[in-house]
């Protein structure tokens, strides 16, 4: 019975870790674009199956968030036809342009921003619940695009750490901890008479709630050992290389060592197309190199595209599509640091779940755009060193 038990959870990591997957949930986008209802029938199906599904934090309130999600999925369109960056919630000397297809917001950068990683505690699922009791039987208004945000940016995070096995204590400080992880596992898989991490290694591995139990399968089921193993070191490899590696793309031109040309395709954001090639150029020209657009008015192979989403859709980038989103509202630093995925650098801000609370929290340094692009966070030298590497 235990042998089978492990053998379907191992089949459902192998799922989970897909690369073709990238990591378990497509491309990582910053809010959940899909069905919710559906999203979350899935998750409820996962009450005492997964170990990632919280007694403490998803058990006690999957009917209410049932509830509410249909509630959302039900009123999508008229939500989605209010959502936007309305004027009065912007900041000072913020200025909106009409591009033609999309809206650009440019808010001016703060301020002698510090280098700092600092941590923001997100909404949970009580008090959203809370707040739908209250406005659940109103016409829709902006209380209702609100809410929708917010389920939208936690259910993507439900969403990869319920269904995908996604790693929620991911810190910047773990990149040379989960490297040592992955070469001890790395040996170990390739012994057969390896039945687990041992020393530094092991202790590492305890820090992250992933590990421990693939660390607890591994001294439990012994006789699954290299089926245990091969899905520990892909776990881990994806947690590694989703975070903290550089990601090539064929879509320059002619790169040199002073010079960098990314091809893109406008299609329908031709008048945008200028304007557009600022936010890439005049943020990216920094520490010694030049960055470039050769646009393309068809598609083809190799050049990077745009795609339009909805009002509020944010924007994100599938490298693998060698797409950008955008929403038809949009932030100018946005732009500017979706472009950093275009060049192949790493999102780095880290989603930490905390079970005792049932809440995400977020850290990131508003002084890096690859972390915090609101506030005007600049590109970093590493990250014109790092694009180097990648090209040069």
């Amino acid at each position: 019975m235990y042998r089978i038990l492990v053998l379907v959870l191992i089949s459902v990591l192998m799922s989970a870790c897909s690369k073709s997957g990238g990591g378990g949930d497509g491309e990582r986008k910053k809010i959940y674009q899909g069905d919710l209802f559906q999203l979350y029938t899935k998750i409820n199906a996962k009450d005492g199956k997964s170990p990632f599904f919280s007694k403490t934090c998803d058990a006690g309130i999957k009917d209410f968030r049932i509830q509410l999600v249909k509630a959302l999925e039900d009123r999508r369109v008229e939500i989605e036809n209010m959502s936007g960056i309305a004027t009065s919630d912007l900041p000072q000397g913020a200025v909106q342009k009409n591009l033609g297809s999309i809206v650009v917001t440019e808010i001016p950068p703060q301020d002698n921003l510090q280098e700092a990683w600092n941590t923001y505690e997100r909404t949970n699922w009580g008090e959203m619940i809370r707040d739908f009791e209250i406005i659940k039987n109103t016409p829709v208004d902006k209380n209702w695009v609100k809410l929708n945000s917010r389920v939208r940016g936690i259910a993507l995070d439900d969403q990869y750490r319920i269904l995908g096995w996604g790693n929620m204590d991911i810190k910047p400080t773990s990149e040379p901890e989960l490297f040592k992880i992955r070469e001890a596992v790395n040996t170990c898989a390739q012994v057969n008479s390896c039945t687990g991490l041992t020393g530094e290694a092991f202790v590492l591995s305890e820090k992250y709630a992933v590990y421990r139990i693939l660390n607890g399968w591994l001294r439990d089921y012994p006789k699954e050992s290299l089926e245990i193993k091969k899905e520990y070191l892909e776990v881990v490899t994806r947690d590694y290389e989703r975070t903290f590696q550089l990601d090539r793309h064929s879509h320059l031109a002619n790169p040199n060592d002073q010079s960098l040309t990314i091809r893109f395709s406008y299609g329908s954001l031709g008048p945008a197309a200028e304007q557009l090639e600022k936010y890439f150029t005049e943020v990216w020209s920094k520490f010694g190199m030049t960055v470039k657009i050769q646009w393309h008015q068809n598609i083809i192979a190799d050049v990077f595209k745009f795609e339009l989403g909805n009002a509020g859709a944010r924007a994100f980038v599938n490298p693998s599509q060698k797409i950008m989103s955008l929403g038809r509202n949009v932030i100018a630093s946005t732009i500017s640091h979706e472009f950093g995925h275009v060049l192949g650098l790493p999102d780095e801000y880290y989603t930490l779940w905390n079970d005792s609370t049932c809440t995400y929290s977020d850290m990131f340094d508003s002084s890096n755009i690859m972390s915090d692009h609101y506030d005007g966070g600049g590109v970093k030298q590493y990250h014109i060193e790092n694009i180097k590497k990648m090209y040069f």
